[in-house]
Parts: structure tokens; sequence; C-alpha cells
């Protein structure tokens, strides 16, 4: 996930924005992952670690292609934000039950 940030995201939101203003843009992958790391840690321990992680893999799936189609700056920041936390939840560290 962080590859399609480093590779895609600039490109991405120059549809949008100027160049001057990804400097307030790009922090939407950060913000997005502080966000739902914690959240998605009680769901591992809630249902275990495996069933969040190939959750998180089909939610992130699904909001990359979001990413490509989307139509406006509140949309795409909103996906992305989706597409590159719910799957940093699989870097969650291992929980006990």
């Amino acid at each position: 996930m962080q590859l399609h940030y480093f590779l895609n995201t600039k490109p991405q939101y120059r549809q949008f924005v100027d160049k001057a203003d990804l400097i307030w843009m790009l922090p939407v992958f950060w913000i997005g992952f502080k966000i739902l790391v914690f959240p998605g840690l009680a769901a591992a321990r809630r249902y275990g670690a495996l069933p969040v992680m190939g959750a998180a893999a089909m939610i992130g799936s699904a909001a990359l292609v979001g990413c490509i189609s989307a139509s406006s700056l509140l949309v795409f920041s909103s996906v992305l934000c989706v597409a590159t936390t719910v799957p940093s939840l699989d870097d969650a560290p291992d929980v006990a039950p």
C-alpha cells in the first residue's frame, strides 16, 4: 500500500490541486493511518487477526479502484484515506487472545 502511495498519489492529486498545494494534501495517508490503527487492533482482538487482515485487504483493494475513478478532490481524499489505512492493519502487532 505504501508503494501505491509513493508512486501514484502525487500524480493523482495533481488532477485536482496545484503543485504548491500538494504539501497540504499528501499527509492524508498518515492521518488515515493514525485514525484507524487503534480500531483495527480492537477488531483483531475481537475477531482474530486473519479475518481482519482478509477484510482489510478486500476493502483496501476496492478503495484503490475508487482512487482511480475519483471525480473530485473530496472523493479522492476520502477513498485514499481508506485505501491506505485499512491494509495497514496487516502491520499491526500480534495480539494475544
